[in-house]
C-alpha cells in the first residue's frame, strides 16, 4: 500500500499545476477583453470626430487618458463632448 503522504503530495502537485494554468488562461482572457473594449472606445471616438476620426483607429493603438474636451471660440468656451484625448 502506497504511503498516504506521498499520494497526497502527488495530487497537490497536479492540482497546483492545473490551478496555475487556469490562472494564466483567465489572465489572457482578461487582457483580450480589455483590448476589445479599448478598440470599441476608439471606434466611438472616430465616429464622434467624423471624417477626420478614421485616422485615429489603427490596430495596436490604445487609450491613455480620457476626459472632457472643450471647443474654444472667441470669448466663449463650450463643451465639445466627452471624447478620448490621448492615443499611443
Amino acid at each position: 500500500m502506497p504511503n498516504v503522504c506521498v499520494v497526497k503530495a502527488a495530487f497537490y502537485i497536479v492540482f497546483t499545476d492545473a490551478l496555475s494554468k487556469v490562472e494564466e488562461t483567465a489572465d489572457h482572457i482578461n487582457r483580450l477583453i480589455t483590448e476589445a473594449e479599448d478598440g470599441e472606445k476608439l471606434v466611438v471616438l472616430a465616429r464622434r470626430l467624423g471624417s477626420s476620426g478614421s485616422q485615429y483607429v489603427i490596430p495596436g493603438r490604445k487609450i491613455l487618458k480620457q476626459g472632457l474636451v472643450y471647443k474654444v471660440k472667441l470669448y466663449r468656451c463650450q463643451e465639445f463632448g466627452n471624447i478620448l484625448q490621448f492615443l499611443v
